[in-house]
């Protein structure tokens, strides 16, 4: 079995987060069709849903942004607006919107929301009049088919629907807004789907807003951690605990990867989003996954933004961002206890609380080799889920040789953002972690000529002083020494 299969095999991705509140299915072909649809993007907005990047508003206008396309863009919403319209079919895009978003209805149990714009009900769902001469068009055929006779019929039936009246737009997208904000707000995220430990942190988080507490200003709250520690779980649970204190609230998800992937159309939407959504109200913003200060200076959040009583948290594995805001509060999330990590194995590999027995010493192995990180337990109960003793034992021999590739892709992200002196004194630390491993502050500082890499790597998360002693967790040791062998080899052919 070659390296690329082995690690392959143990692919996994156990965290899955939707991007967006709502995406909007409109007729790109008449002006005031988009200017119903550019009025209620805006005015959900206002109402703190976070509208797809399909769709900005952008000084009044109505503009298309390519920043994620289409299906996933769909995919990515907790809720689709229909606007069906007589234009609506004259393009084949927006039927195949129209399809994609009720196989996410029927797939993801994705909340569907028709609103008829200009056109009677009863002509989208008997495809008459124009409907149906588009719908023949579409098809090429003399009658159009039947899968797409049953979508739209099942779009137009669906309930709640809402139908617009000439000279009362505004009245329909206030009653679309409440009834779209109302289907977001009675749904708490998704936090994990075994939340072992959270309820604890979340506590902790409490309690620290509540000493911090800023009645009559904006409070600024970090989550600082190592990948994979939980920062963004911890942040949904809490945002699901409080967010019905505050006028408005959003979280907004995997900011850096947003950034990352369309660096320019993803700024834009996040900006209009927190402009929009803040203006001066009582507001709950959780900025997620915030890899930089350049990423946190583009997006413009200042506290004149909010009003009094609002609460800002940021989730971040380096911690120099927060500085830019004047954070409040510094909440570094810790390993899993020994415990939790049990439990939180069990319920991925065994699909309960408590392991079996005979599997005990190897548990004790993978609890070790993980060393409290959950994204790294999580991956082993997937991994390991389903197979006998046996092959637990082959499985983790294997996985020691080659790691879980989704575990170091996420590991490997705040290595790949070190400068070159900090990378040289990580992977100092890491292939020499059996001299550092404990070592103080003050000779670590020595040895490696200054403090400069050593607080480089502290504000990454990528090593920790307790008790002033150094730490570097075992699997971040492990990629070091990968990659500093690496390095040294090339450099030293043979």
């Amino acid at each position: 079995m070659t390296s690329s299969t082995t690690r392959n095999q143990y692919r996994v991705n156990p965290y899955r987060t939707r991007m967006y509140d709502v995406f909007i299915s409109v007729s790109r072909q008449h002006p005031h069709r988009q200017h119903f649809a550019s009025r209620l993007c805006g005015a959900l907005i206002d109402a703190g849903v976070h509208v797809c990047d399909e769709i900005l508003l952008r000084t009044g206008d109505f503009v298309f942004s390519q920043s994620v396309g289409v299906p996933a863009g769909i995919e990515g919403s907790r809720v689709s607006v229909i606007i069906f319209t007589k234009e609506y079919l004259d393009s084949a895009w927006c039927f195949q919107e129209l399809l994609k978003i009720m196989e996410c209805r029927s797939s993801k149990a994705q909340v569907v929301v028709p609103v008829f714009c200009g056109v009677d009900p009863s002509e989208v769902r008997d495809y008459s009049g124009h409907f149906g001469r588009v719908m023949t068009s579409l098809d090429g055929k003399s009658t159009p088919r039947p899968c797409h006779v049953t979508t739209l019929q099942e779009a137009a039936d669906i309930s709640p629907s809402f139908v617009t009246v000439s000279g009362k737009e505004m009245e329909s997208i206030k009653s679309i807004v409440e009834h779209v904000a109302f289907l977001i707000d009675s749904r708490d995220l998704f936090v994990a789907q075994h939340p072992v430990g959270i309820k604890s942190r979340v506590q902790d988080l409490i309690q620290i807003l509540n000493i911090h507490e800023k009645p009559n200003d904006v409070l600024v709250l970090g989550i600082w951690g190592m990948g994979g520690a939980g920062k963004t779980t911890i942040a949904k649970a809490l945002y699901n605990k409080i967010r019905r204190k505050f006028e408005v609230r959003k979280f907004i998800p995997d900011i850096s990867d947003r950034m990352e992937q369309n660096e320019m159309d993803s700024l834009a939407s996040l900006r209009d989003e927190i402009l929009h959504c803040m203006n001066r109200k009582k507001a709950l913003l959780i900025l997620d996954n915030v890899g930089s200060n350049k990423e946190l200076e583009n997006l413009l959040v200042s506290h004149t933004l909010f009003g009094p009583g609002s609460i800002i948290i940021i989730t971040t594995r380096n911690k120099q961002p927060l500085y830019l805001v004047r954070v409040d509060h510094i909440y570094r999330v810790k390993e899993m206890d020994y415990n939790e990590c049990v439990e939180l194995f069990s319920w991925c590999a065994f699909k309960k609380a408590t392991p079996r027995r005979t599997f005990a010493g190897l548990i004790k192995e993978v609890v070790e080799y993980s060393d409290g990180l959950p994204l790294a337990i999580v991956a082993f109960g997937c991994v390991l889920s389903g197979r006998n003793i046996a092959e637990w034992g082959i499985v983790l021999d294997r996985v020691k040789i080659f790691p879980i590739q989704d575990v170091q892709e996420v590991l490997k992200i705040s290595i790949n953002r070190l400068d070159h002196k900090e990378k040289q004194v990580f992977l100092e630390i890491a292939y020499f972690s059996h001299a550092f491993s404990g070592m103080s502050r003050k000779d670590a500082m020595q040895i490696l000529n200054g403090s400069e890499g050593i607080l480089g790597l502290e504000r990454q998360s990528l090593v920790t002083f307790e008790e002033n002693k150094l730490r570097m967790h075992p699997l971040l040791q492990e990629i070091g020494r990968e990659i500093y062998q690496k390095e040294s080899s090339s450099f030293n052919p043979q």
